[in-house]
């Protein structure tokens, strides 16, 4: 190509390095790039010019354009944009490659919090490179990773904390927190921590104060900074292990830090650590109070509304937590926030709005490299699918949370294919699931989720017959029952299942019921849970028509929360009365292929297989084909039920 071409392909090159949306014709204009120059490149397919930006084809050109070229001709390219960007603050950036000096270090990490988030994080990047002390390029290195990782690229920011440990290397430091580390890990798993050799990243002293991100003075200076940034980037981006141990570390520096703490906390809980968890809150000075805008403590206050029993508050500040991160434009806290909306949704019943939040949150966490949040954004979708119905996708979510399945999401993850199993009839499957889960010993679950898990426990024990396993599942759940206010209820359902014969479980049942409608709409789901057993015990006591008006009522519940599996089983047991099932809505028959409906259609009018084999020139054999194949997909089980179907659903029309 051209000299000239050339030239102008290198300006647009080197724009778009600090300019991710492209080279603006109008600067490149102003640098020396005529408006023909880059025409043979146009033509060549190399860039395309679109609303007065230049882009590159693809990320070879736009390389061959640049780095091949030698570096004195991209410094004399960067020269020259930052001669005509005027006050932009990109102008700092294009100087900082053409004529590195300390001076214009300290002016690019003043201009940084004025450019958008990746630049901000490549500015401060650039700043540290021409630091004079080890400390100042400590500082702005950590304030790089911190920005990184806020901005959902946890593979920068673990670059650029690597860069900030080397250049603490050699330099005295404290103990990096490890005075504390017994008091907060003497307990599940913590033994092992203080005898480990990894020593904290220590500070270097001395350094500039300009932007030393968001947690320097909450975290004591640059060493506690460098092991909270490392923390947060474990638990959420790797192992909650070694991210409680870097956080505790944290707290341990300059005095201890009340951020770290909170961070610490969430990082106890992933893990599932009891003795961590209390021992971070206390020293964090979390409460349940959600009166502030901080994210991490508004997380901290939604978990604590979820496990005092009311729901409706966490989901009231989980949103208040997402509105914050998303204000904030911090990518990598959206996920955490979408998983605590999401788990708040499910505890309401809300089950399709919790899917929805889940998969976003799952979307985000893949996207900004959170796999550990990720595996529990796949756990909630897990139990949603499992609520609905939907077996393999309960199963494949399940499968997803497993590689990265810490207490948590392994303990929510378990759960949704116990509540899949018994959905489908196999108590005995899900309580040798569950039993060892929710009940004391080597295997138990999440120390606080697995008691969401105990109602489920008792009813796949008492229904397959292991009564010992559901009578502990019950006591285990009076203890919890006394926290948690909604949990009465649920109580109530658990004592009825284990109660020695019918007469006494109708008592329980009926003021199980009654607590439930004192609870509001947000127990539809637990209500119709309730009024499915009390039906099938009423069954069972040959009691048909009583347990048909439960069962009736459990059914539509079911099928107005979007409960599916539920609602499939409701009907199961409805149709085991002798009751009708459900009315039809004009769109079930659409399910049907267009020969199927014409098959339904004339059974409905009274017509048998020989007479719409005639009709519709097929031989019977492939009218009872179609018929059968009808019938699976409606859910009926003989022609009269099929009859009533179609004529319903004509009525609804």
């Amino acid at each position: 190509m051209p000299g000239a071409t050339r030239r102008a392909l290198l300006l647009a090159a080197a724009a778009e390095r600090f300019d991710p949306d492209g080279a603006p014709v109008g600067l490149l204009r102003a640098a020396g790039a005529g408006p023909f120059c880059l025409l043979p490149a146009e033509r060549a397919g190399v860039i395309r010019v679109a609303d007065g930006r230049i882009r590159f084809t693809g990320a070879a050109v736009r390389a061959e354009a640049y780095e091949g070229r030698p570096f004195a001709h991209r410094a004399l390219a960067h020269a020259a944009l930052a001669a005509v960007l005027g006050d932009d603050p990109r102008r700092f950036l294009h100087r900082a490659v053409a004529a590195p000096a300390p001076a214009l270090g300290d002016a690019l990490a003043a201009a940084a919090p004025t450019l958008p988030g990746a630049l901000r994080v490549e500015a401060y990047a650039l700043a540290a490179g021409l630091a004079t002390t080890p400390g100042v390029r400590r500082g702005r290195l950590l304030t790089a990773a911190e920005h990184a990782w806020r901005g959902g690229d946890p593979g920068r920011a673990r670059g650029l904390l690597r860069e900030a440990e080397s250049a603490a290397e050699g330099c005295g430091g404290g103990d990096g927190g490890r005075g504390v580390l017994g008091e907060v890990c003497g307990g599940d798993y913590g033994r092992g921590l203080l005898g480990e050799g990894e020593s904290a990243a220590e500070a270097c002293g001395g350094g500039d104060d300009d932007g030393r991100g968001l947690l320097r003075e909450a975290c004591g200076g640059d060493d506690g900074r460098a092991l909270l940034l490392r923390g947060v980037v474990e638990t959420r981006a790797g192992s909650a292990e070694d991210g409680l141990r870097l956080l505790v570390r944290a707290a341990g520096t300059g005095g201890g830090s009340p951020t770290a703490w909170v961070y610490a906390a969430e990082a106890a809980w992933a893990v599932g650590d009891a003795g961590a968890w209390r021992t971070a809150v206390r020293r964090a000075g979390l409460t349940g109070a959600g009166g502030h805008a901080d994210p991490a403590r508004l997380a901290h206050a939604t978990v604590h509304a979820q496990l005092r029993g009311d729901p409706a508050i966490a989901r009231d500040l989980a949103r208040r937590m997402l509105d914050a991160v998303r204000e904030a434009a911090d990518r990598a806290g959206e996920p955490r926030a979408l998983e605590l909306l999401a788990g708040a949704e499910l505890r309401l019943g809300h089950f399709r709005t919790a899917a929805r939040h889940a998969r976003e949150g799952l979307r985000l966490a893949e996207r900004t490299g959170q796999p550990a949040l990720a595996a529990r954004h796949h756990a909630l979708l897990a139990l949603a699918a499992a609520t609905t119905g939907d077996a393999p996708a309960t199963a494949r979510h399940a499968h997803a949370a497993g590689p990265h399945g810490q207490g948590a999401a392994a303990t929510l993850a378990t759960w949704a294919l116990a509540r899949a199993e018994l959905l489908t009839g196999h108590a005995d499957a899900a309580a040798a699931r569950l039993v060892p889960l929710v009940l004391p010993g080597p295997y138990e679950g999440h120390f606080a989720l697995r008691t969401l898990a105990l109602p489920c426990c008792a009813e796949a024990a008492a229904l397959c017959g292991e009564t010992d396993a559901a009578r502990a599942a019950v006591a285990a759940y009076e203890r919890h029952a006394v926290h948690d206010p909604r949990a009465a209820a649920r109580l109530l359902r658990c004592r009825a299942l284990i109660a020695p014969d019918p007469a006494a479980a109708r008592p329980l049942f009926e003021r199980a019921l009654a607590l439930h409608d004192a609870q509001g709409p947000g127990a539809g789901f637990e209500r119709a849970r309730t009024q499915l057993l009390f039906g099938r015990t009423l069954h069972r006591a040959r009691r048909p028509c009583e347990a048909r008006h439960q069962l009736r009522a459990a059914l539509l519940a079911f099928e107005r929360c979007g409960a599916g599996g539920w609602a499939t089983r409701a009907r199961a047991e409805l149709r085991a009365t002798g009751g009708a099932t459900d009315r039809a809505d004009p769109g079930q028959l659409g399910r049907l292929t267009p020969q199927q409906a014409r098959i339904a259609r004339q059974v409905a009018e009274g017509s048998t297989n020989r007479e719409i084999a005639r009709s519709l020139s097929v031989s019977p054999r492939t009218v009872d084909h179609h018929l059968r194949n009808a019938f699976a997909l409606l859910g009926v089980r003989s022609r009269v039920e099929l009859a009533r179907l179609v004529h319903d659903a004509d009525t609804d029309a």
